[in-house]
């Protein structure tokens, strides 16, 4: 019968605390580098405006030499596009492809 009283009690005491700090954490949100930002907007820039099936490269490069090529035609100012976005895909094909 002790047994029997002990259990609740305990549970009462300690279940109140809990429920009633309030403290709830929120989930961490990964933080995301310079780097890596730059990289991602840069592949997402090449994928949309460059390598898409209707795009003027149609599936993008596909090695190194290829990727060179294109830079080279980035450089010269082929493609309709801004300064940061050419920055950006250069820096994506550099890191993709090794140049």
């Amino acid at each position: 019968m002790k047994h029997l009283l002990i259990v609740p009690l305990t549970l009462a005491t300690f279940a109140g605390p809990v429920v009633a700090s309030g403290s709830i954490s929120q989930p961490s949100i990964p933080r995301v580098s310079p780097a890596q930002d730059s990289h991602e907007r840069g592949r997402a820039e090449y994928t949309r405006k460059l390598a898409c099936n209707d795009c003027p490269v149609p599936g993008g490069a596909t090695d190194a030499a290829a990727a060179k090529q294109l830079v080279m035609r980035i450089d010269g100012g082929e493609f309709d596009l801004s300064r940061s976005e050419r920055r950006r895909i250069k820096a994506f094909l550099n890191q993709r492809f090794g140049l």
